[in-house]
């Protein structure tokens, strides 16, 4: 599932890095950051990533988790085209809230998720509304019915391979 996120970055933007636990290796062609805190989830995740983010000189970063194996570079397209740049992240709307693992984070917010890391509240939701993060409503949802599978068991990795064969084929 990490080499078909890599690829669908890859089509729709020109830096791609993964990044993962100090523990994990990643076999991938982009480059590789490991999170600056051990065992703090999606959010320390987003915090490395903010970090390298502010090392290239970056306005900001598309969080992806590599267990929404149904999002694709149209999807990352739409979420890029719709940030203007100055929101402090923006993510798309789906059905129970937002997905804050397929959303763009602004460097701005690196002290707010350190914060938010700091006191141990880990949850991108809680972020999300802590930074008054802009929710893209209406955004991929034609024709695009569970792109934001997320995949924790064998069943939902079955129903994921059964939608891409299904939009491959």
């Amino acid at each position: 599932m990490l080499d078909r996120a890599v690829r669908t970055l890859s089509d729709a933007l020109d830096i791609v890095v993964v990044v993962t636990s100090p523990s994990e290796t990643a076999d991938v062609s982009v480059p590789v950051v490991h999170d600056l805190r051990a065992e703090r989830g999606p959010l320390g995740g987003l915090e490395a990533a903010l970090v390298e983010a502010h090392r290239l000189q970056l306005a900001g970063v598309f969080l992806m988790g590599c267990d929404l194996p149904l999002v694709t570079g149209e999807v990352v397209r739409e979420v890029v085209e719709a940030w203007d740049g100055r929101a402090a992240a923006v993510a798309p709307s789906r059905a129970g809230g937002i997905e804050p693992l397929c959303a763009i984070y602004g460097s701005q917010v690196l002290s707010q998720v350190r914060d938010h890391l700091d006191t141990e509240k880990l949850s991108l939701h809680d972020l999300f509304r802590s930074i008054e993060g802009v929710v893209l409503e209406g955004l991929l949802l034609s024709g695009k019915e569970g792109v934001f599978l997320n995949v924790n068991t064998p069943e939902d990795l079955a129903r994921a391979e059964s939608r891409i064969l299904d939009q491959e084929g």
